[in-house]
């Protein structure tokens, strides 16, 4: 029986040693067993995000998207209204002077974006300078003249459209003319004025209201809804006095144009180039943030870097949207 007992002892003193390793040993080889195993249990929390990070960066992210826009929706229906003033002055400065020239093609007929004539609506106090192009470019310098239409003052359909609320909008109250309007259009050719006839609602970029006509008329077309268009205010003037003839044929419209709702040469590539650019920059900005970089020159450097991609990213999102808006 002592025997039996005696190996008893032996095999639980063999025991102890490997018990000992097992719970006393430490994972990062110390001898003592304390701190190396917490150790690695924290690393290993660490590395699993928390429900709390998770929410944080949702949130940081979604404030970023109202940031953006917000401050687009300061820019389309505020800022580009002074763009868009900036721009008349030069216009009207640039076509008073083109009144003293002699008649060249580049003047009577002009470019995409250059001035064509000044348009008075006195009851709802407009006054623009037309440039030349329905394009969302061309609009955004002031109400634009179909090409593919004779100039206001020449025989048949002349069709000019204007915005309705962003760029200053100078065709905002265009809802407020009655029948019986006078409507002034000072061109190269001289000064011209038009009765309304007809005021109507039509789809939004309907090719029926810009269609040639033997009728010797004006057709004005902007948006509407103001903020949303889903149609466009069409207003019909019929032009007092005798017609001139158009000094040439005139250009055909391009193949799918719709006055009003086509954009023009705009497109996603500069959208995306632009708005990458930018999410890199905000990114960039959070970085140094996170790295516990001076806030006051994180912000000094970042700053002029975020408005300029900003701009040129509204500018581009802008050019997608109908030039009648």
């Amino acid at each position: 029986m002592s025997r039996v007992q005696d190996q008893t002892t032996d095999r639980i003193e063999l025991r102890e040693p490997s018990l000992d390793h097992v719970v006393g040993a430490d994972p990062a080889g110390g001898a003592d067993g304390g701190p190396g195993w917490p150790e690695s249990q924290g690393s290993r929390a660490r590395s699993i995000p928390t429900p709390g990070s998770v929410l944080r960066t949702i949130t940081i992210a979604l404030s970023v998207v109202g940031l953006l826009a917000g401050t687009f929706l300061v820019y389309e229906f505020w800022l580009t209204g002074l763009l868009e003033s900036r721009t008349q002055a030069a216009l009207l400065s640039q076509f008073k002077h083109s009144l003293v020239l002699t008649d060249t093609p580049d003047l009577v007929t002009p470019p995409p974006g250059q001035p064509v004539g000044v348009i008075e609506i006195p009851t709802v106090g407009v006054e623009q300078v037309v440039v030349q192009g329905t394009g969302s470019a061309d609009t955004k310098l002031g109400p634009g003249h179909d090409p593919a239409s004779p100039a206001p003052g020449q025989a048949g359909n002349s069709v000019i459209v204007g915005r309705r609320t962003a760029y200053g909008g100078p065709f905002a109250k265009l809802g407020g003319i009655r029948v019986g309007d006078s409507i002034d259009v000072l061109t190269r050719q001289g000064q011209f004025t038009y009765l309304v006839t007809k005021t109507e609602i039509a789809s939004l970029g309907n090719t029926a209201v810009a269609a040639p006509s033997t009728a010797d008329r004006l057709t004005l077309i902007t948006a509407d809804p103001a903020y949303a268009p889903t149609q466009e205010i069409v207003i019909v003037a019929a032009l007092e006095g005798q017609a001139l003839q158009a000094p040439g044929p005139l250009p055909l419209a391009p193949a799918g144009e719709q006055p009003g709702l086509s954009a023009g040469n705009s497109g996603w590539g500069f959208v995306l180039l632009w708005g990458e650019l930018l999410l890199a920059a905000i990114g960039g900005t959070w970085y140094l943030l996170r790295r516990r970089w001076s806030p006051a020159v994180t912000y000094l450097l970042a700053a002029p870097v975020l408005i300029t991609l900003a701009f040129l990213f509204y500018g581009a999102v802008d050019g997608l949207l109908p030039p009648s808006l």
